[in-house]
């Protein structure tokens, strides 16, 4: 890890936290594709039928959007999340 970046402990768990797995299907995201508004997936699943997942964009339909369905960015921002949580706690309970 480089310590010339100050990271906190719940970023040093996952450091390569995009997974490129999307959180919806579980399929790659790269295999998601632009198709009108949103990106569809073009996977097919155990049964030999196309996936259903259509990923809409939340602001401006950019690729770097598409990177919010990652799963793994999913995961490490719940983490942070409850990171961020607990701190919260153990703060308010040593003032009180």
């Amino acid at each position: 890890m480089d310590s010339s970046s100050p990271k906190g402990r719940h970023e040093a768990l996952r450091p390569d936290y995009r997974s490129g797995t999307c959180c919806v299907c579980g399929h790659l995201l790269a295999n998601h594709l632009k198709e009108g508004d949103g990106w569809r997936c073009t996977e097919r699943g155990l049964d030999a039928r196309r996936c259903e997942c259509f990923l809409r964009p939340i602001l401006t339909g950019t690729e770097r959007e598409k990177e919010f369905y990652d799963l793994g960015w999913r995961m490490n921002a719940s983490e942070r999340e409850v990171y961020e949580f607990k701190k919260r706690f153990r703060d308010s309970y040593r003032r009180w």
